[in-house]
C-alpha cells in the first residue's frame, strides 16, 4: 500500500453503487506486519495473565508484577504500531467532474491508554468540509434540495438513494435528512402524499379562508354555537340562503350562533397582503328524539322530535315494520299510535338535504314506557352533556371514564383563573382516560393562574358494552332519558 490505496479496494470503490458509504482507513504494508506482530504478543501476555487471575496468584507475587510490566510495554509497541500504520484516510469526493477517494492524513492520538478513533476520524472529515454538524439549518435545507432534487417532487426513498450514491454529499448523523423532512413537513415548507412523495417547491401563495369550531349545540332546538376564526384575514362575513359577500353581515366577536341548516362565511384581508380565498360553506346537523307515553285510552304512543325545525322545514319518515324509512317511511305529523306487538320504530329526519342518522327505537311490551333498553352485550353511546366545573370533580370524572373503559367525544377542557386556557377537541374525536388526562395535564403545565379550577365538558360517553354503560349508571345513580342512548 506505500504506493497508495490497494488497487483491489480501489476497483472494489469504483464498482460499488453506493460510492457515498464507503471510506477507507490504511497505511503502509510494512508497519501493518509490525502492528499484527505486537498484536499476537499482546494477546499472548493476556492470556498468560488470565491464568495467573484463574490460578489465584497474588498481585504481589514477583511473577504476577513481572508479566504486567511486560504487558504495559507491549501495549505500548502495539498502540505505537497502530498509530504508525493507519495513517491515511480515503473518503469519497468530486473533483470537477469526476468521483475519486480522496486522502486524507490522520495521525491518531491516545490519552493516556485511551483512544476515540471515531472522534477523531470525524475530526478529520470535518476539517475536509466531508462531514457536517449542521444538520437543521436552512443551509442544509437548500442543500438537500440543490444536490439530492433532481426534479421538485421526488419519492423520499430515492433522495436518500442519491445521498448514498452521490460523493458530493456530505456525511452527517445517520437520521439527519428523516429529521430534517420530518420538521420541514410538520412546518408546511415541504409538502408529503400518502405515496412518499416530497414536495419542495415553494408553496401556493396563501389565500383566506375560515376556520369554524362547534362550540355548544342545543340538542332540542339545534342551535349551534360557532367559534369563527379568519385564516390570513381579519374580517369575517355569513350569508344565510346564499353564498357570503363582502355585502353579507358581518360576524363579530369570533362568535356565531345559528339554527340553520346552511351558513356561508367568507374571510378579507383588509391590508390587502392576502387575496381572498373562496367562500366556506358550514353544515349544521339534523339529529332526532323520541318520548314514548301512554295515551289517555291507554294506547302507545310514540313522539318524534328533530332539531332544528325552523318554520317546519325538517321533515321526519318512520316505520313500524322495520323498513328503511328513507325509502318507504311514512311522513311524520304527530304522535304515532303503536299497535301492540311492534318490534320497532325506525325514524329519519331531513332538511335542505341534510339528513340525520336513523333513529332506531326498540319496543318493549313489557317495560314502562319511561325507560329504555339497553343491551348489555351492544356498544353503547350515551349523548348527554356532562360538565363538571371544579379541579375534583374533572379528576374523579377522568378515574371514573378509567374504571368503565370509556371513551369521551365533544371534549373542551379549561383551566379557570386571572389567566386562562381552553382546549376545545372536534366532536368525532375520541379520547381514552389515558389521553383525557394527558389533554389536560398539557393545559395546566401553560403559564395560567396556579390556583385556577379544572373545568371538563363532553358531549358524549362511549362504551365498550352496555354493560359498562348499565355500570356507569348504577354507580353515579343516573338514569337515561329516551333517545340519548344509541347501540348498535
Amino acid at each position: 500500500m506505500a504506493q497508495g490505496l490497494n488497487p483491489q479496494l480501489r476497483q472494489f470503490w469504483e464498482q460499488t453503487t453506493f460510492k457515498n458509504r464507503v471510506g477507507f482507513l490504511t497505511g503502509a504494508r510494512n508497519t501493518f506486519d509490525s502492528l499484527i506482530e505486537s498484536a499476537k504478543r499482546l494477546k499472548a501476555i493476556q492470556h498468560i495473565l488470565d491464568e495467573m487471575e484463574a490460578d489465584k496468584v497474588p498481585e504481589n507475587d514477583p511473577q504476577s508484577k513481572q508479566a504486567d510490566e511486560l504487558r504495559d510495554r507491549i501495549l505500548g509497541q502495539f498502540l505505537s504500531a497502530v498509530k504508525e500504520t493507519f495513517t491515511t484516510l480515503y473518503y469519497p469526493t468530486r473533483q470537477g467532474n469526476q468521483d475519486v477517494l480522496s486522502p486524507a492524513d490522520f495521525l491518531m492520538t491516545f490519552e493516556g491508554n485511551n483512544y476515540r478513533g471515531e472522534d477523531q476520524i470525524l475530526q478529520v472529515l470535518k476539517e475536509k468540509q466531508k462531514f457536517t454538524d449542521d444538520v437543521s439549518s436552512d443551509i442544509f435545507r437548500k442543500k438537500i434540495e440543490a444536490r439530492l432534487f433532481t426534479v421538485p417532487v421526488m419519492l423520499w426513498s430515492e433522495v436518500r438513494k442519491r445521498a448514498a450514491i452521490n460523493p458530493q454529499w456530505q456525511w452527517h448523523r445517520r437520521d439527519a435528512l428523516d429529521a430534517l423532512k420530518e420538521d420541514l413537513v410538520h412546518k408546511e415548507v415541504w409538502r408529503e402524499d400518502e405515496s412518499g412523495y416530497v414536495d419542495r417547491s415553494p408553496p401556493a401563495p396563501k389565500t383566506t379562508t375560515v376556520q369554524t369550531q362547534e362550540r355548544t349545540r342545543n340538542e332540542d332546538s339545534g342551535v349551534v354555537e360557532l367559534r369563527i376564526t379568519p385564516v390570513y384575514g381579519d374580517t369575517v362575513y355569513a350569508e344565510i340562503g346564499g353564498e357570503a359577500t363582502t355585502a353579507s353581515k358581518k360576524v363579530d366577536g369570533g362568535i356565531f350562533a345559528t339554527d340553520e341548516i346552511e351558513v356561508s362565511f367568507l374571510a378579507v384581508d383588509s391590508t390587502g397582503a392576502h387575496a381572498r380565498g373562496p367562500a366556506v360553506p358550514w353544515k349544521n346537523r339534523v339529529t332526532l328524539k323520541y318520548r314514548l307515553y301512554t295515551g289517555a285510552g291507554g294506547e302507545r304512543l310514540c313522539e318524534l322530535k328533530a332539531a332544528p325545525n325552523k318554520h317546519g322545514r325538517t321533515v321526519i319518515r318512520y316505520t313500524t315494520d322495520g323498513s328503511d324509512p328513507k325509502v318507504s317511511g311514512g311522513t311524520y305529523e304527530g304522535p304515532v299510535r303503536l299497535q301492540r306487538g311492534t318490534p320497532i320504530v325506525l325514524a329519519v329526519a331531513e332538511c335542505d338535504g341534510v339528513q340525520s342518522e336513523v333513529l332506531q327505537i326498540p319496543l318493549d311490551w313489557n317495560r314502562p314506557d319511561t325507560g329504555q333498553a339497553i343491551d348489555p352485550l351492544k356498544p353503547a353511546v350515551w349523548k348527554r352533556r356532562h360538565d363538571y366545573h371544579t379541579t375534583l370533580e374533572s379528576y374523579e370524572f377522568m378515574e371514573r371514564v378509567k374504571r368503565h373503559e370509556a371513551r369521551v367525544s365533544g371534549v373542551r377542557i379549561s383551566v379557570t383563573g386571572d389567566r386562562w386556557a381552553e382546549l376545545n377537541i372536534h366532536e368525532l374525536v375520541e379520547l381514552d382516560a389515558t389521553q383525557l388526562r394527558e389533554a389536560t395535564e398539557a393545559l395546566r403545565r401553560l403559564p395560567v393562574t396556579a390556583s385556577g379550577q379544572v373545568e371538563v365538558t363532553v358531549a358524549a360517553l362511549h362504551f365498550p358494552t352496555g354493560q359498562r354503560l348499565l355500570d356507569w349508571l348504577n354507580e353515579t345513580k343516573a338514569e337515561v332519558k329516551p333517545g340519548e342512548v344509541k347501540q348498535s
